[in-house]
């Protein structure tokens, strides 16, 4: 039988596994079905900068060996282009498959096959892939092994609270795409975005807590978890924002400290069945959008940041949105990154937006982090935030409609 034959096989096997001995029985079974010599799985690191090796028969399975850099190796390009890449070499193939759950790019499966290689081959391996991220990625709910596979060095404490809240860093359906990304990732502190879809309603949100370090990483993460609750509970989007305003004055207010502590947010809301779109700001920047080559801010009404007032009415106002529409959600840590005394700002990120204008929304996010630590080429001195929001269009325009999903883990 064939791989593609037999791929139903593999679910099974590796949901009964170990997490430890997952890349083992992927080994095993790529071994019997397609001859495979080795399997490695080599994950994305938190700065989108290499995928670390985690190579199977080693022993240890989940120890990280050798880095590719995703901008210089042939397993990133397959991660970047999100397509199969091949290269021969001494009598056999090396073959990278990228490994992605809608557009949550976790990494890259790598394969070395005895030549030549069929196209039946690649569909099983490509199935293969699919069924390797979706284990990957709920493995994250019951083990910390894959997790400090990706780490390129330890967390700090603040972006360990971050982390732990974010939700995954992509997703796509025929309405809308996004992606999201936290600078610097390894010592992110107050800093937050979130989204998820509903039935037939998209919520995206970012915030931004006072301050620095774990006191502005625990502001934030209150805030961002009663939003949530009250959207759980069936709350309007201006309800959230009231909420989480309550929940940070009752816990931090009564603090003895010389300033109020605050959280800044932005948030969109889009019905994906109508197109309709709303909008929502907390003291935090604008955004921006993206159209037709163009790009403005969103000016939106300024309302007090969460925390500030007592008794604050928030307001959302209507939000115009067409497809092809992109939109920006970030952080003032991005337009304030400096170098000399001189701050990233509008021009440069504009330039960045309109040249990553035709990227997906996970790569162009990618190019923007890092142009903007490249700017600054040194640690960030303020958290920084970016999300991408895509508008294709509701289904009457561009197809099936979207399912439900949530960005929270």
């Amino acid at each position: 039988m064939s791989l593609q034959e037999r791929v139903g096989e593999l679910l099974p096997l590796l949901n009964a596994a170990f997490p430890a001995h997952l890349v083992d029985v992927l080994d095993k079974f790529l071994a019997e079905t397609v001859g495979a010599a080795s399997v490695e799985l080599l994950l994305a690191d938190y700065d989108l900068g290499e995928l670390r090796s985690l190579s199977s028969r080693s022993g240890d399975p989940l120890v990280a060996g050798e880095r590719a850099r995703i901008d210089a190796s042939d397993a990133g390009h397959a991660y970047l282009t999100q397509v199969t890449v091949t290269v021969p070499e001494a009598g056999s193939l090396h073959v990278y498959l990228p490994i992605s759950v809608r557009d949550e790019r976790l990494g890259v499966l790598g394969v070395v096959l005895p030549q030549p290689l069929v196209a039946e081959t690649v569909t099983g391996l490509a199935t293969a892939a699919g069924i390797l991220g979706y284990v990957v990625l709920a493995a994250g709910r019951f083990t910390d092994l894959f997790e400090q596979a990706r780490r390129a060095r330890p967390l700090s404490l603040e972006a360990e609270v971050q982390w732990g809240l974010q939700p995954v860093r992509a997703f796509s359906c025929p309405e809308f795409s996004l992606a999201g990304q936290l600078v610097p990732a390894y010592d992110v502190g107050g800093d937050s975005y979130d989204w998820v879809v509903n039935r037939g309603l998209a919520s995206v949100y970012a915030t931004d807590a006072m301050g620095h370090g774990l006191h502005a990483s625990m502001l934030g993460a209150l805030a961002v978890t009663a939003i949530r609750n009250a959207r759980r509970a069936g709350r309007t989007l201006t309800d959230r924002f009231a909420a989480a305003d309550d929940a940070i004055r009752r816990q931090f207010g009564s603090m003895a400290t010389n300033t109020v502590p605050f959280v800044t947010a932005v948030a969109l809301e889009v019905d994906i069945t109508t197109g309709d779109a709303v909008a929502l700001s907390a003291g935090h920047p604008w955004p921006y959008r993206l159209r037709s080559g163009r790009i403005e801010k969103v000016e939106l009404t300024p309302q007090f940041p969460l925390g500030v007032a007592p008794g604050t009415i928030y307001a959302a106002e209507e939000l115009d949105l067409s497809p092809g529409d992109r939109l920006v959600l970030l952080s003032d840590g991005v337009l304030e990154a400096s170098k000399g005394g001189e701050h990233f700002g509008e021009a440069r990120l504009e330039a960045g937006l309109l040249a990553t204008k035709a990227e997906a929304p996970h790569e162009a996010v990618r190019h923007l982090v890092h142009a903007l630590l490249d700017y600054q080429q040194s640690e960030l001195r303020d958290d920084a935030t970016i999300l991408l929001f895509d508008w294709h269009g509701t289904v009457d325009q561009v197809g099936d409609p979207a399912g439900e999903a949530d960005g929270a883990t």
